[in-house]
């Protein structure tokens, strides 16, 4: 058979006969099996008085490929005959499915899609693939229910990295891991023949997926519960808007829409509602401005910190080399202004001013100020040092302000100070903490090391109480920080009833520490001798050790340290 595009069908085992010739009217029934190209197909099945195609708003070669299958039309033998009155039951296999355009420039390129056809739909499923990435397709088309009532196509994958970048997802840098996806289309274009995509919707299941929240130093891990839900609105010009955009699940929710441009990068973005767990309560807008910058401005009642004091401490972001993990090439401008910053083991900060500056992702700008527990000012400043970066940190309450931070728990009072060259290394930084006037309070590695006997025999065996408060006058530590590594070097404290000196290396990628060092029982006494010309810098040593010195280690997980005297 020849059809009106030139094509060949290949008609076998046809028949047609009138099942009663008793029933009026008589009912012909004519069935066949075909195999041609499927817009061969297609073509014959828009035939007057079917216009099963065009009806449905497609065109007779909408759809590549091959196509097999088995046909049954039961036809009233009338003069003019109503479609509506014919009865079909039909069952065809197209191989090679080739679609172009389904969303954009995402095409099916091949596949096997099974077509199933009543008098009341027609109905195709399958596997196929769009740009290499396997997906499954599903549509159902109902021949006289309204276009609102017309199920939606969708299409399915469940998409890694590579596949990402390869349908022009941008997202690699916030997604981590394979989500399924599923894309709803609303529909057909009138006259087109194609997806309409000026309502699309993206459902996506984040539960296996990492998200990254680099800006707002949030994170998502693997295996918590969270569904990603949008509108995509296409706009004449090119640009998209994610509309309704939703990120629900197990302590989360995110409510907003982001504008994209016509590369798909983010122009703009409102989040009247960011919220994870119980104590962040935020929103955010940000703007990219005709510099590329994107500004962005966070404001709320309450933020949950400890991810982000986390990722500071542990993850190495105050180096390059947590730039090159995440590959962060932004430009960013913030401003947030929060009313609690909640940290660690009940500690808090109000108050909290932050202005923030990253160039090509570099921290070239940052003022951050708040009062620790409502009380103590605490402030964090860059500053330019004959072109150099230097990060500086002062708090007037020490403990409080380690323990925000998760670094430290068994400190109490004091004041520091921090002082970090953010340009003395590509890789690593040096800096100095200090530390003045605090105590230290039931720290049980600290306990561990005074209960040898040589510490007993000098300081008594009260000592040993692991919450009893050890008085300190000063605390100075330099370190070398990169890598995911933490290294003291000739740290000291020292105080009436104790000192010490310290060494080592923290590695927290591998979640291990390797310190030693000399402690000194009752370095008031000891410090007194080295007040004596010659004969004390002889007895005493260098600065932080006395008369009396025991080394002493902590070796081994960093959550559960073995100390060896």
């Amino acid at each position: 058979v020849t059809v009106a595009n030139g094509m060949q069908i290949d008609v076998s085992d046809g028949r047609f006969y009138v099942a009663d010739i008793r029933e009026n009217p008589n009912m012909g029934v004519v069935t066949f099996r075909g195999a041609a190209p499927t817009p061969a197909v297609t073509t014959l099945l828009d035939y007057e008085p079917f216009g099963f195609i065009s009806g449905v708003g497609l065109k007779p070669d909408f759809l590549g490929g091959t196509a097999t299958g088995e046909f049954t039309f039961n036809i009233p033998l009338v003069e003019n005959l109503n479609p509506r009155d014919i009865k079909i039951a039909g069952a065809a296999r197209l191989e090679n499915a080739i679609t172009p355009g389904l969303v954009g420039d995402l095409a099916i390129e091949g596949g096997v899609v099974d077509v199933n056809m009543t008098s009341e739909s027609v109905s195709a499923s399958g596997n196929v693939t769009i740009k290499d990435v396997p997906a499954s397709v599903h549509w159902q088309r109902l021949f006289y229910a309204p276009e609102s009532e017309q199920p939606p196509i969708s299409v399915t994958a469940i998409l890694d990295a590579p596949t990402r970048d390869a349908l022009g997802l941008k997202v690699n840098d916030i997604v981590k891991g394979s989500t399924p996806v599923t894309l709803y289309l609303s529909g057909l274009s009138k006259g087109t023949g194609q997806p309409d995509t000026s309502g699309m919707t993206m459902v996506a299941d984040l539960t296996n997926a990492q998200l990254l929240f680099h800006a707002f130093g949030w994170k998502k891990p693997a295996g918590q519960d969270a569904k990603l839900s949008f509108v995509v609105n296409k706009k004449p010009g090119g640009s998209t808007d994610l509309d309704n955009f939703q990120i629900e699940g197990e302590g989360l929710a995110i409510l907003g829409r982001i504008a994209l441009d016509n590369d798909n990068e983010i122009t703009s973005l409102s989040f009247p509602k960011f919220s994870f767990g119980t104590l962040t309560d935020m929103s955010i807008e940000a703007l990219r401005r005709d510099d590329g910058v994107m500004q962005i401005r966070a404001e709320g009642a309450s933020y949950d910190a400890r991810d982000f004091f986390h990722t500071l401490i542990s993850a190495d972001q105050l180096t390059d080399s947590a730039k090159a993990e995440t590959d962060d090439a932004t430009n960013i401008d913030l401003t947030a202004k929060i009313g609690r910053l909640v940290g660690y083991d009940n500690s808090y900060a109000t108050d909290v001013d932050v202005s923030l500056t990253k160039r090509g992702g570099d921290l070239v700008a940052l003022n951050g100020r708040g009062l620790l527990s409502g009380q103590k000012p605490i402030k964090v400043e860059l500053q330019d040092n004959n072109g150099s970066r230097v990060l500086t940190a002062n708090a007037d309450d020490a403990g409080t302000a380690f323990r925000l931070i998760g670094f430290y728990r068994s400190l109490q009072g004091g004041t520091a100070s921090l002082r970090v060259n953010m340009d003395a290394g590509a890789v690593t930084k040096t800096g100095t903490l200090r530390v003045r006037d605090f105590a230290v309070v039931g720290d049980a590695v600290v306990a561990d090391v005074l209960s040898d006997p040589s510490s007993t025999a000098v300081l008594g065996q009260h000592q040993q109480d692991a919450k009893r408060k050890i008085v300190f006058r000063r605390l100075r530590a330099p370190f070398i920080a990169g890598g995911g590594k933490f290294q003291l070097d000739d740290a000291y404290v020292n105080g009436p009833e104790l000192g010490a000196t310290l060494r080592g290396t923290i590695d927290f990628n591998k979640r291990k520490l390797d310190l030693g060092g000399t402690y000194v029982p009752l370095y008031g006494l000891n410090s007194a001798l080295g007040a004596v010309p010659v004969l004390g810098r002889v007895l005493v040593g260098r600065q932080g050790e006395g008369v009396v010195g025991i080394t002493f280690a902590i070796k081994g997980k960093l959550d559960d340290p073995t100390v060896l005297v």
